[in-house]
Parts: structure tokens; sequence; C-alpha cells
């Protein structure tokens, strides 16, 4: 449960937000948090940080402000490490990334080994995909393009990360339509800036070449179904992190962490107790 208290703070040209978690299913404490910009809506990026206490970031989105997009992947780095410091947890911390939030955990274990205790890359480790660079540079375009789309778009975008079997269900269609085809719209700059910084990082020849690098302990976790990030790639990428540890979920696909949040919880807490 989060608490209805929140913490927000200015951060240049853009805010933070993150709320502490009352749960007391943990003896750590739980955060959660957001930067805005990007999206209003939870979508993606789930994160975990923490040094003596856990924290975890559901989302991680920038308000753009007087900074016209494209960012980068980097600069979202430089945002989570900012939020550590506003926290004062300036020791070594737990870290948890989905998707693009994943991405945004594996340059910090990269670029910030010192601030890293653990970190977990969910739905996110793997050398880019055809479909996976096919669709960013769709979005990209719709998003260059600043055309107004429909909610419905952006609930159908959400659809296609559930398995197959799923979206054959007409029942789990309407059940998460019914509670995302009436979001807000997603504008730009945030929109156009989050493609941006995605396809930039897709399409780096390098960035999987300093997988060996890293020097902290890791879970990669992969969906059964995720066609973002498949289980084959993702083994691939826990095979050269040095004594990476490899996790899948069955019956899940890119979204896992909602659909199967027990099993996710359960492996993340595992993983994080060991180190």
């Amino acid at each position: 449960m989060l608490s209805n208290a929140k913490r927000i703070y200015a951060l240049k040209e853009w805010t933070v937000e993150y709320r502490r978690s009352n749960s007391r299913s943990s003896r750590d404490g739980w955060y959660y948090w957001r930067t805005y910009g990007a999206k209003d809506q939870a979508k993606g990026p789930y994160a975990s940080l923490s040094s003596v206490t856990l924290m975890i970031a559901r989302e991680l989105k920038r308000e753009i402000g007087k900074r016209d997009a494209p960012y980068s992947v980097e600069e979202m780095t430089i945002d989570a490490l900012s939020v550590l410091d506003h926290l004062g947890w300036h020791d070594p911390v737990r870290v948890a990334g989905h998707s693009l939030g994943g991405w945004i955990a594996e340059t910090l274990v990269l670029d910030h080994p010192g601030r890293v205790r653990s970190a977990a890359l969910m739905g996110s480790a793997n050398k880019p995909t055809a479909w996976e660079l096919a669709i960013t540079t769709v979005e990209r375009d719709l998003a260059r393009s600043d055309v107004d789309l429909p909610p419905l778009f952006y609930a159908t975008q959400t659809l296609r990360y559930l398995p197959i079997a799923d979206i054959q269900n007409d029942e789990v269609v309407s059940t998460w339509l019914s509670f995302t085809a009436d979001l807000p719209v997603w504008p730009n700059p945030g929109r156009l800036g989050q493609y941006e910084a995605a396809l930039a990082w897709s399409s780096d020849p390098a960035r999987t070449t300093r997988w060996p690098e890293i020097s902290v302990p890791c879970l990669v976790l992969a969906f059964e179904h995720d066609v973002d990030s498949p289980p084959e790639k993702a083994r691939q990428a826990a095979s050269a992190i040095p004594g990476c540890e490899y996790r899948e979920i069955a019956g899940a696909g890119h979204i896992g962490i909602v659909t199967h949040a027990d099993d996710v919880a359960r492996h993340l807490i595992e993983f994080f107790d060991r180190n």
C-alpha cells in the first residue's frame, strides 16, 4: 500500500514525486517515485533503488519543460541518481528496472558502479530484435508528426504486450480496456523524447559489448512471451554478464510486472536477500 503523503521536489526543469510505502511485508521500506513528463499514466519503467532501505521506482519519466526532445537514457540515469542524492542515499543501492527502466538500471551499473549494490534487469537485457527496432521507429515517427492520436490507440499499445492467448480472450481484453481506454493522451515533448531515447538505445551496436564490464551482482529476469525482450536473447545477455543469474516467468508477456506481480516480487526478494 502506498501512503497518501507525497513528497515533490524541483530538479532543474522537471519535478520528482515519490511516496513511502506502508507495507509491512518487508523489513525494508519501499518507495514509489516518478519524474513527470513522458506520460502521465503508468506504462513501463519499474525500478527499485535502496541503500539501507529498498526503494521502488514504478515509473521513470521526465518533464522536459523548456528543454525539447530528444533526450537520452543517460540523462534519465542522471535523474535516478538525483533522486538518490535528494534522499541522502549515497551508499550503494539495490536497483531493479523494467523495460526502459531496465536500460537505466543497466547504465547505472556500468557508468556508476560505486552507487549500485546489486541490480535486477527485467524485460530489458537483450540485443535489439527486428520487431523492437521496427515498432520503436514507427512510434518515434508518429510522435514526430505530433498528431493527436485517440486514447484507444495507447490502450492497444499496452495490449500488444500481453501473450497472444490473452489477446484472443475477449474477457481479458475487455478488462484491460475498461481501465486503459480512457486514459489521457501522451503529449509531446515527452512522447517524442522517450521514443528518441529508446530508439537511440536499441540501435546502438556498442552498448551490448559492455556487458562483460559489469562488476556488480545482477539478475536478468525474463518473461516467456515477451516480444520486446525474448527469453532467448535475455539468456544471451545473462551469459555475457559476469556471475549473472537468470530467471524466467512462465506465461507472462512484457508487462509481467503487472500480470505476474507476485512471481516478480518473489524473484526480486530472493535475489536482493542474497545480494
